[in-house]
């Protein structure tokens, strides 16, 4: 947003208002201000006709005393020397959806909101209340130029009623609406600086960054930063961030007036997945699985089961079931969680239990060390499907029946296994 450079003295800032000083700081060229002539009254002209807004700096406050008060008292003023309200109201948007943005930033999303294509100025009064004083920052913004063309903070004491803190806190806008109307104020539209950027996209309720600072939050699929005033061709970092989502950072270029930046859409960060899998070779098997992602669809730990039963070749021989467990870790490498296809690698360890059913005694127990695990994973958002060979070597070690050898399927192939999983 601009300023103008000739603009009224102002009362020095204290207390809780300070920061509201930071929005009269930018400028702008002044030229000579058109006036009326002949018999038409400023009135009559687009710079007679003016709008009011009054906006409360006080998050806590649920008073509307003072600024109905505050209204009536800018029209009266207005009114009183020529000019023409077009349009009156108590905006609330400032205390109850931006409290996290620095003042200056939300004094600027309140006019900049404004629907004043009727008005060639906007008299604002942003007001805090305690109870010894009145602040208020009086504001006059010409929408058309989207320029700040003057100000003042005012400072009153409240005294015995609302009545008598508005109407000093009045006197202090006076001559700044004589100075306006006498063509003081004017302000041309500013050269190589950007006016606007419209973020769309990401996801609602993303927080918006600017160079690490935030300007507000995606609502309706976008987000509208007004008098941003960077030089047309910077080069901006912005970044995009929501709890449970992945972080969106990008640089653009700044080419025009009116920037629109297309964010991708926001991914939801993987936590925990669960799945089911075949193993080709152990067809009368299934297996279940889970992971815990330490860190979101990068690194995880994984735990698995299959169980697999072997029908008695013969009648003289026995059905044998097989209980498969393993615990690893894994990492998926080359590919981003945006891929549509995902490689991951990983490592651990695991036994089979081999029951021998009706046969009583000790169960044998073969050991063994997950070697690699590659697997390759169709990713379509929350669900994946994968494929991957079992590499199992069996370490031989306790009461077991394999020895030191890779586990392969009776038929002496390398295991496949394939399946699917739903992330949350």
């Amino acid at each position: 947003m601009r300023r103008a450079r000739d603009r009224a003295s102002t009362v020095p800032a204290s207390g809780k208002l300070w920061p509201a000083v930071i929005l009269l700081l930018l400028g702008a060229a002044v030229v000579p201000a058109q006036q009326p002539t002949g018999s038409e009254s400023i009135g009559d002209t687009i710079r007679g006709r003016a709008q009011i807004v009054v906006s409360s700096l006080d998050s806590t406050s649920d008073s509307d005393v003072t600024p109905r008060i505050l209204l009536s008292g800018i029209e009266d003023l207005l009114q009183n020397r020529g000019l023409r309200v077009v349009g009156v109201s108590d905006h609330q948007w400032l205390r109850e959806r931006n409290i996290e943005l620095p003042l200056e930033r939300r004094m600027s999303r309140v006019l900049g909101a404004l629907d004043s294509t009727d008005a060639g100025v906007v008299v604002a009064a942003f007001y805090l209340s305690t109870d010894a004083q009145l602040f208020v920052q009086f504001v006059l913004y010409d929408p058309l130029a989207d320029a700040v063309l003057g100000g003042v903070l005012t400072r009153s004491r409240q005294g015995l009623t609302v009545f008598d803190g508005v109407q000093a806190a009045l006197e202090g806008l006076e001559p700044i609406v004589e100075r306006y109307i006498a063509g003081g104020y004017y302000a041309d539209q500013p050269e190589g600086l950007v006016e606007n950027i419209r973020v769309r996209g990401g996801a609602e309720a993303a927080s918006v960054l600017f160079l690490d600072r935030l300007v507000g939050r995606i609502s309706s699929g976008e987000l509208l930063v007004p008098f941003v005033q960077y030089e047309i061709g910077t080069d901006l970092h912005v970044v995009a961030e929501k709890p449970g989502y992945h972080r969106i950072e990008q640089t653009v270029a700044l080419a025009n007036r009116n920037v629109v930046l297309d964010l991708p859409e926001m991914i939801r960060q993987t936590r925990f997945d669960v799945g089911l899998r075949w193993t080709l070779g152990y067809g009368r098997g299934v297996g279940i699985a889970t992971r815990f992602h330490i860190v979101p669809d990068t690194l995880f730990v994984s735990l698995e089961h299959y169980r697999l039963i072997e029908p008695a070749p013969s009648g003289d021989a026995r059905d044998v079931v097989f209980y498969d467990y393993n615990i690893g870790i894994g990492r998926y490498v080359l590919f981003d969680y945006r891929s549509i296809v995902r490689l991951h690698l990983g490592v651990g360890f695991g036994v089979v239990v081999s029951d021998v059913v009706g046969l009583d005694g000790r169960d044998y127990t073969d050991w063994y060390a997950l070697l690699g695990d590659p697997t390759v994973e169709l990713n379509l958002n929350r669900v994946s499907l994968f494929a991957r060979p079992d590499l199992r070597y069996a370490l031989g070690v306790g009461y077991n029946t394999l020895g030191r050898v890779w586990i392969r399927t009776p038929h002496g192939l390398m295991p496949i296994s394939v399946g699917a999983r739903v992330s949350w």
